[in-house]
This record gives C-alpha cells, sequence and structure tokens, in this order.
C-alpha cells in the first residue's frame, strides 16, 4: 500500500538516474529502479538516494518485483521505461537487427501487463519507428498496450529543448 500523496513510478533500464530526475523534479515518487550496469545504479542510488534493483531485468519476474514493492496491481502511477537503444540506434555501422538487446522492448511490456500503471511511458531513438526490424517492436509494443486499454500518444522530441546540453532525437 502507497503510503505517500505523491504520484508514484518506477524506472526500469533506469540507468545513471536522468530520467528519475526528471520525475522527481516533476514531483514524483520514485519507488523502486532496475538496471543491469553496476555503475549506472551505483550512479543512480548515490544521485537520487533511491535503491536500485541491479539485476538484468529478463531474470527478475514482474509479479515478484511489484509484490516485493508492495503494490497492487494498477496501482502505480506511471511505469517509465528507456531500454538500450544500441540496436535500433542510427550510429551503428553494421546492422542492428540480431543486438541481444532488441527484445527489451517486449520485457518493459511484461512490466506494463503486471503493474497496469495508470501511465506507461516508454522512450528510444527514432531508429525504433524508421527500421524496418525495430518497427516490429514498435507495432508489438503499441498492439499490446492498446489491447490492455491505453490510449497511445508518441511523438519525436529533441532533448535540448528540455534542457539537456545536447541534440539527441527520441
Amino acid at each position: 500500500m502507497i503510503k505517500s500523496s505523491l504520484p508514484t513510478a518506477i524506472d526500469l533500464f533506469s540507468g545513471a538516474g536522468g530520467t528519475g530526475l526528471g520525475f522527481i523534479q516533476c514531483g514524483y515518487n520514485i519507488l523502486g529502479a532496475v538496471e543491469l550496469d553496476k555503475y549506472a545504479a551505483e550512479t543512480y542510488e548515490k544521485n537520487l538516494d533511491i535503491g536500485v534493483t541491479q539485476v538484468d531485468i529478463r531474470e527478475l519476474e514482474p509479479k515478484n518485483f511489484r509484490e516485493t514493492l508492495n503494490l497492487k496491481r494498477g496501482e502505480l502511477d506511471v511505469l517509465v521505461g528507456c531500454p538500450p537503444c544500441q540496436g535500433f540506434s542510427q550510429m551503428r555501422v553494421i546492422d542492428g537487427s540480431n543486438h541481444k538487446d532488441n527484445d527489451l522492448v517486449l520485457i518493459y511490456l511484461e512490466f506494463v501487463k503486471e503493474f497496469l500503471p495508470k501511465f506507461a511511458v516508454f522512450e528510444n531513438v527514432p531508429g525504433l519507428i524508421k527500421k524496418l526490424y525495430g518497427r516490429v517492436f514498435f507495432d508489438k509494443l503499441c498492439q499490446s498496450l492498446q489491447e490492455l486499454g491505453y490510449t497511445l500518444v508518441h511523438q519525436l522530441v529533441d532533448v535540448v529543448d528540455y534542457g539537456v546540453a545536447q541534440h539527441r532525437k527520441r
């Protein structure tokens, strides 16, 4: 049961905490974060003072994670996921269609299905939509979210317009 009056969020593929920091600055209570990289997880914890579950998210059962956080299905306000983008990035010099992390788009979806948050926020590079193999993942994500009852809004943004000191389209 949630005891805070602040809206709640969980930060999947949390990295060093940029997205989490943005949600905190908007008044959210981050209940949990998941990150594989040890150094990114340590940075997140030091900068945001929030514990990070350091694990390959493929090995984390969504139901167990939800229960560990003492949340009921549908209770969470926002589930945010920013999975690694290397397979979809235009910066690749070789084909990324078989990149080992492309399936993380669908892993995020498994967490949405388990938590049933009020809002599901997903961020990635434009290649997820522009590359044919990326589009397969994107279309599956969108179709599944709609089947769960979510209304979709997607747009291309440049993070420089949100205070980041570099152009990065997402």
